[in-house]
């Protein structure tokens, strides 16, 4: 990750948080980071933009202030975050399969073909979006800390 120009990383939300394995991935990321101090948080010198897309079969926004949070601490300790929220997702391909009474399932059907590929190209230009930030970032700034120490 030291090495990496941008971190694109995605993870589904199960009961009302992201999956366990990108929990994993991002209290290792960041915690290696930490410098327990006041005056600069982080020891990361080569700051990269991310960008996090979460899925979830919940309504879109359900979750914003969760994913604000990520946000957050992403920049905090990795660099300029981007987040896409992708929401009321299908889970089966036939709702009518199931005894599931919470769900419209046509609408769930109809969204998916309308709405999902929108969503797609979305996340594929935030990606590309990902290298022309990185670009640009690079061009106005340099290390704010080094070895936890601020600069400047």
């Amino acid at each position: 990750m030291r090495e990496a120009d941008g971190l694109i990383v995605g993870a589904p939300n199960y009961f009302g948080d992201l999956c366990a394995e990108f929990k994993l991935f991002y209290e290792r990321l960041l915690f290696q980071y930490l410098t327990y101090r006041k005056e600069c948080i982080s020891y990361n010198e080569r700051p990269v933009p991310v960008l996090l897309i979460s899925t979830s079969n919940a309504p879109v926004g359900m979750y914003s202030d969760l994913m604000e949070s990520y946000r957050t601490r992403f920049e905090t300790f990795i660099g300029p975050t981007t987040v896409l929220e992708v929401g009321a997702t299908m889970q089966v391909k036939d709702y009518g399969k199931y005894d599931w009474t919470m769900f419209d399932g046509p609408s769930k059907v109809e969204r998916r073909e309308r709405i999902f590929p929108q969503e797609l190209k979305k996340a594929y230009e935030l990606g590309a979006s990902v290298f022309r930030r990185w670009i640009a970032f690079r061009e106005r700034n340099h290390a704010v800390c080094l070895n936890g120490v601020p600069l400047g």
